[in-house]
């Protein structure tokens, strides 16, 4: 059996007869809940939802936030893949293999693919902490008209 941590198991007396006689040792136990490294299942969004949160990411472009509007508009784009190839526990994806499957699965064409595949490297920098870049209306735009033509075809 694979355990990550066998002293987690022990029973809290016998770990705290390990610290007896030790002045200066000083025992402090901490609940961290669940493993933060573990990657969590993103559950499928309905399309009246996702089409809800594109008119919520239109209002952020009209009110003057574009990056906010542009990391939004990624978010809905993945959300569009995992309504479309919904998997039982569907794990995050990177924003390249969101683009490129949806273009496997012709669910974007060619030319919006071209034109959102570019895009990936300002998201990264955008969500990494680059202060210096700046999406545009026109970025944000082709990323929601991925999200739109990803929908197309599904009813709701």
């Amino acid at each position: 059996m694979n355990r990550p941590n066998a002293g987690a198991e022990r029973p809290p007396t016998e770990i705290r007869r390990l610290f007896e006689g030790q002045s200066d040792w000083k025992l402090v136990v901490t609940d961290m809940g669940r493993d933060p490294l573990k990657t969590p299942t993103i559950p499928a969004s309905s399309i009246p939802d996702i089409r809800r949160r594109v008119e919520e990411t239109r209002a952020l472009m009209i009110q003057g936030q574009p990056r906010a509007a542009f990391v939004m508009a990624w978010s809905l784009l993945e959300a569009a893949l995992h309504r479309i190839d919904s998997e039982k526990g569907a794990r995050p994806r990177t924003p390249g293999t969101v683009v490129e499957t949806l273009a496997m699965l012709g669910r974007i064409d060619p030319t919006l693919e071209r034109r959102v595949r570019p895009l990936i490297e300002l998201r990264n920098r955008v969500v990494h902490g680059d202060l210096q870049v700046e999406p545009s209306a026109d970025d944000v735009r082709s990323v929601l008209s991925a999200v739109e033509q990803s929908l197309a075809s599904e009813a709701g």
